[in-house]
């Protein structure tokens, strides 16, 4: 089922894509079907494309779609409260303190991290917001490029092509950010083996488009952005693998447990929860790789001593060679000093909810044929 948050709107997918016939191919799922590179490669240069082509916060077309800073400070303040409660026991690979099934939990988080679990916890949404308040990284972005919110087809000349859906989190975003949570729903070894390629893909598609981001800058937001799962993710493993426990079931589990497959005997619900428990595991695997490799901690700790801003190592991204347009020139000492009064904002706030629906829906007829 997916469901549109602006107009309270649902729709089941399977009455609308039909997988399978008329040329498209069966429905995949994020953890239970295996990924292929030429798809996840089409995704990255999907992606990428919608991005650049809808590059700057000052972008007309977004004048109306909001940031993500925005758009997820609930699910933050939910993450955080998760994981106060279990994060520090995560990030021990225990369960509420008592070692079970150690095997399962194939993460391997910074060393430097533990310990410093609460001064992570508290500073999630200010990091994620300093990523969203740089305007030279931001875009317009689906924002869960996966596999099971994708139809899969062949075009007329037989490539493999798609199209997506659930966009209830598309907005505007750090692109680093974004592909960050993008990525790492991947098997860990299967990102681990590819992301140098992945990036590579990513930041080559942006160039054809015209728009120049160094790695180095995309690197730091990405593993900063990293942050966010794994923040929501080492909190709710605690909650999802005690359920399983009470069950008797987490002490049998496996990485890659081929019981997520659905020919286990288990109900739905049950189900559900082993699927998830994978899911996970996935993801916090892939958040502690991703810190690791990309040294989260020494970007954090210079956030940390820049007051929480951003330090970047080099040059800012930059447009075409033809020179950036008025949307994607930086605001001047003038807009960033005058403050805005309270009846601008509330002015601002109800001509963006009218707008929201029919410019987001404009956007996809729009743009989304790339």
């Amino acid at each position: 089922v997916d469901f549109n948050r602006t107009s309270g709107e649902f729709a089941l997918l399977s009455e609308v894509v039909h997988f399978g016939k008329n040329g498209l191919l069966p429905l995949k799922h994020r953890i239970r079907n295996a990924p292929i590179v030429e798809e996840q490669l089409l995704f990255l240069s999907k992606g990428a494309r919608l991005n650049a082509t809808l590059f700057g916060e000052r972008h007309p077309d977004l004048a109306c779609v909001l940031r993500f800073d925005t758009t997820h400070r609930e699910m933050w303040l939910m993450a955080q409260l998760t994981a106060r409660m279990g994060l520090h026991h995560t990030l021990r690979k225990t369960l509420k303190g008592k070692g079970v099934n150690v095997a399962f939990m194939t993460w391997d988080p910074p060393s430097e991290l533990v310990g410093r679990e609460s001064e992570l916890i508290s500073d999630m949404p200010r990091i994620l917001t300093s990523l969203c308040e740089d305007s030279g990284m931001l875009a317009f972005g689906h924002n869960d490029f996966t596999t099971d919110n994708a139809y899969f087809f062949a075009d007329p000349d037989g490539k493999l092509s798609f199209g997506a859906f659930d966009w209830q989190q598309s907005c505007v975003n750090n692109v680093g950010q974004e592909w960050a949570w993008n990525l790492h729903f991947l098997p860990p070894e299967f990102l681990s083996e590819h992301e140098p390629e992945f990036i590579a893909h990513i930041l080559k598609t942006y160039e054809e488009f015209g728009v120049h981001i160094p790695r180095a800058r995309f690197v730091q937001a990405y593993v900063l952005g990293a942050v966010q799962m794994f923040v929501f993710g080492g909190g709710g493993l605690q909650l999802l693998l005690s359920d399983l426990n009470r069950r008797g079931i987490f002490q049998g589990l496996v990485p890659n447990d081929p019981r997520c497959q659905g020919q286990s005997g288990f109900d739905a619900e049950t189900l559900e929860k082993v699927v998830g428990a994978e899911m996970t595991r996935r993801t916090f695997t892939n958040c502690c790789n991703i810190m690791r490799r990309h040294d989260f901690v020494r970007h954090w700790d210079r956030w940390k001593q820049a007051g929480g801003k951003l330090v970047w190592e080099d040059a800012a991204p930059t447009s075409s060679a033809s020179g950036r347009k008025a949307w994607q020139q930086p605001l001047d000492a003038q807009e960033l000093s005058t403050p805005p009064t309270a009846g601008a904002i509330e002015d601002q706030r109800l001509v963006r909810a009218r707008a929201l629906r029919v410019r987001k829906r404009t956007l996809l007829v729009k743009h989304l044929q790339c």
